[in-house]
């Protein structure tokens, strides 16, 4: 072979080692591409899950009232981790959990004892739970209603009787529609 033939034949594998090298370089890159995307979307949903959550029991407009025992009664606050099972859980939406609704939004659902409370049917079973559905258990009591004062003191054992309220486990689903 000439030395013309050897130096073209140089060129032509040196070019392709260089476009197989740039390749390799374009494919790692899609790759932590769609890696820091995929990421960002996880940590959105992981930060209106537990926005939800926090708001399921914190939200005025779904927690229970607390009222004393005056005719009428008169509101003293409200009690956190109470929830308000007045209209069969209907103050639980997603505008009071401050979920994002519509296409490409989001949507939840409530568990009670392994019945749906509030929101629309999961996608897929819970049992395990995937990780594009962020879910959370909270404790939580269940009043129908306001909760007068005495009533409050009954449950925290500072007076005789029966308390009002009854503890249960709530579950909180949220995933992407």
């Amino acid at each position: 072979m000439k030395k013309a033939q050897l130096l073209s034949m140089d060129l032509v594998i040196a070019l392709i080692a260089v476009v197989f090298s740039i390749g390799l370089l374009i494919q790692f890159n899609e790759t932590m591409i769609y890696s820091q995307k995929e990421k960002t979307l996880q940590n959105e949903l992981e930060g209106i899950g537990k926005t939800a959550s926090t708001m399921l029991v914190g939200n005025p407009s779904i927690i229970c009232e607390l009222v004393d025992s005056t005719i009428p009664p008169s509101q003293i606050g409200y009690l956190e981790n109470c929830i308000d099972s007045t209209g069969n859980y209907s103050k639980i939406t997603a505008t009071n959990l401050e979920i994002p609704t519509g296409p490409g939004q989001y949507d939840f659902a409530v568990y009670k004892a392994g019945a749906k409370i509030a929101g629309t049917d999961l996608p897929i079973s819970p049992n395990p739970v995937p990780a594009d559905i962020y879910s959370e258990k909270r404790i939580v009591v269940i009043s129908n209603g306001p909760v007068q004062k005495q009533g409050l003191e009954i449950c925290k054992g500072n007076s005789v009787g029966n308390c009002p309220m009854s503890q249960t486990e709530l579950s909180i689903y949220v995933w992407r529609v």
